[in-house]
């Protein structure tokens, strides 16, 4: 008996190989194993024989732009909430001491970008802080526009009515990026599992704010994130003035897990320097983001490099140091979510 069953086990596990499911979460560094799908966008899907470079000829969720059918799958349009730093700093100047604001700058950008690209999504906007000083937001300003795919001028005239809040907006108070960031992770809204979920954070500092930050003043651990540095000695910022880095990475790593994405933007001079690049850099991995590079340039990475063999950056945020440079960050970014795309 042993030795007859012993025989067939080869028969069976011949005649179970994995099964094919369109949709299954995947590892792009993995795939979908062997069954004939590809993996795009951590999702398996069925190839249709597109051209891209980056996927070796297996593009999908493109809306047929490459020549293929899209088949296997539904194209959805994303929600994609906007996170938009709006501390005191946003109130200095772009670029040394002279020229607009960083507001300014924002505002300009947002203006051009939310018109050309408002109605591919299904658009969001929260900001931070609440108040002149370390208030986190308890809801969005405006939620995820929810309206059907189809309904266009819907769409737009949400995005239009996000542009509207930030052409208004204030500054005040610091950067409590992680706690607003747990904020979403709660939100249904965000929480859809039938379409991709993003958060585009734009800000121009690093993250600090938060009440219960470990690395405090006392600590001996605190990396300043005000100026001057010393005013983390005193009572007032001996907490809040302090790097929010294990809150924040903490934060993104939730919402990546709960299948919602984040794309970091920075903006001005704080954010050049090699330990503030680090700290970003961090941040994109943890949220999700691969930044690619399809032409193998290193001009499509700024201010990294592109790794020619795989057609990403080394590094995967974006920076901007004017108007310019951020429209530039913005289109890109709003033009590979805007899809059409699968889940």
């Amino acid at each position: 008996m042993r030795r007859a069953l012993a025989a067939l086990l080869p028969l069976a596990f011949i005649a179970c190989p994995p099964v094919e499911i369109v949709g299954a979460t995947c590892d792009p560094g993995v795939g979908c194993f062997d069954t004939g799908l590809v993996c795009r966008n951590r999702r398996c899907v069925v190839p249709d024989g597109g051209t891209d470079p980056v996927d070796s000829g297996t593009t999908v969720n493109d809306g047929g732009s490459d020549g293929g059918s899209d088949a296997g799958c539904v194209p959805l349009k994303p929600n994609v909430m906007w996170v938009v730093d709006l501390s005191g700093s946003m109130a200095n100047a772009i670029s040394g001491d002279a020229g607009p604001t960083r507001l300014e700058v924002l505002k300009e950008s947002t203006a051009a970008v939310l018109s050309a690209y408002g109605s591919t999504m299904r658009l969001g906007l929260t900001t931070f802080p609440v108040d002149a000083t370390c208030g986190p937001p308890s809801t969005p300003q405006l939620d995820v526009a929810q309206v059907a795919d189809t309904d266009v001028t819907a769409l737009q005239s949400h995005a239009d009515a996000v542009n509207g809040v930030l052409q208004t907006a204030p500054v005040r108070g610091g950067t409590p990026t992680g706690l607003t960031l747990s904020m979403l992770g709660g939100r249904t809204t965000l929480n859809d599992a039938s379409r991709q979920n993003w958060v585009v954070l734009i800000t121009d500092g690093l993250p600090n704010c938060n009440p219960v930050n470990p690395h405090d003043c006392d600590s001996g651990m605190c990396q300043c994130t005000i100026v001057p540095a010393s005013g983390c000695n005193t009572p007032l910022f001996c907490t809040n003035g302090c790097l929010d880095q294990s809150g924040t990475l903490g934060a993104l790593s939730a919402l990546e897990a709960g299948g919602i994405r984040t794309i970091v933007v920075g903006l001005g001079p704080e954010l050049t320097g090699s330990a503030a690049l680090s700290v970003l850099d961090t941040m994109a991995n943890v949220g999700g983001y691969e930044r690619k590079c399809p032409n193998g340039t290193n001009p499509e990475c700024r201010p990294s490099s592109c790794i020619s063999t795989t057609r990403t950056c080394t590094d995967h945020y974006y920076l901007a140091g004017d108007a310019g440079e951020l429209t530039a960050a913005l289109d890109e970014v709003m033009r590979t979510l805007s899809g059409p795309r699968c889940p």
